[in-house]
C-alpha cells in the first residue's frame, strides 16, 4: 500500500506491505490486518517493470503514525558492527544519532530506497533480503 512520497528521504515512496494475497480478502481486510513491513521504493519503476499493479484505493487512516527507520553509512562488507547508526521517522527531516544500535532500535526497518525487485523478493521469501552490520 502506497503511504506517501517522502521528500525528506530521496523522494522515496513509502509503502507498507502485507503477506495476504489479493483475492484472499478484500482490500480493507488486508490493510487492516497485520503489516509485514514498511519500506521505501520506487512505485512507478515497479509498475513499469510489471512487478506490481494498482488494484484499488484504501485511504491511509487519519491517525497514521509514520514508522521509524534505522540507517548507517556502513555496510556488512566494511564492518560486522556499526557504531554510526541513526534513526529517523518517515516524513521528518530530523535524524537522531544513536551510535551503537541498542535493543530499542534493532528491529526497526532499514531506511533505504529498495529496488522494486527487492521488495518482491522480500515478500516472496518473507524475510529481509540483505545482510547489514549489527
Amino acid at each position: 500500500q502506497f503511504v506517501f512520497q517522502d521528500v525528506e528521504y530521496l523522494g522515496g515512496h513509502l509503502i507498507r506491505a502485507f503477506y495476504n494475497e489479493i483475492g484472499d480478502l478484500d482490500l480493507h481486510q488486508i490493510v487492516n490486518g497485520p503489516i509485514a513491513f514498511y519500506a521505501y521504493t520506487r512505485l512507478t519503476q515497479g509498475i513499469d517493470l510489471g512487478l506490481w499493479r494498482r488494484v484499488g484505493n484504501v485511504s491511509i487512516e487519519k491517525n497514521f503514525d509514520p514508522p521509524m527507520f534505522k540507517q548507517t553509512p556502513d555496510t556488512i562488507a566494511q564492518v560486522q558492527k556499526s557504531y554510526k547508526w541513526n534513526i529517523f521517522r518517515a516524513g521528518y527531516p530530523e535524524r537522531i544519532q544513536v551510535g551503537e544500535l541498542t535493543n530499542e532500535y534493532k528491529n526497526l526497518p532499514v531506511g533505504a530506497v529498495f529496488a522494486p525487485v527487492n521488495i518482491v523478493r522480500w515478500l516472496e521469501e518473507r524475510k529481509y533480503p540483505f545482510r547489514e552490520p549489527e
